[in-house]
């Protein structure tokens, strides 16, 4: 269920963010991905998801690259992740 303000606080989290990279300040790729998501912009957040992964692959990075693959509804991008596996002989459940 939806929270009855979570417009107003995704606007307010979109809003500090770009305050923080303003001033100077940069927030983890993985974090901006998570935000961008939230505010909907899909290309964005495949883009930095597809960046964090390039130096992270905790199991939330690669939730991340699924989740912004499928919102921005580009399958392809996980081919990286999928030759990841391959190369590191990773099995997930449900997954590669």
């Amino acid at each position: 269920m939806k929270a009855p303000d979570a417009d107003r606080q995704r606007a307010r989290l979109v809003a500090r963010h770009a305050a923080a990279r303003e001033a100077g300040a940069s927030a983890e790729t993985r974090d901006e991905s998570e935000l961008a998501l939230l505010a909907g912009r899909t290309a964005s957040a495949l883009k930095l998801a597809q960046a964090n992964f390039a130096t992270q692959r905790d199991m939330e990075d690669v939730d991340l690259l699924e989740r912004a693959s499928a919102a921005a509804r580009r399958p392809n991008a996980l081919e990286v992740l999928r030759a990841w596996e391959r190369d590191e002989g990773v099995r997930r459940a449900g997954g590669g």
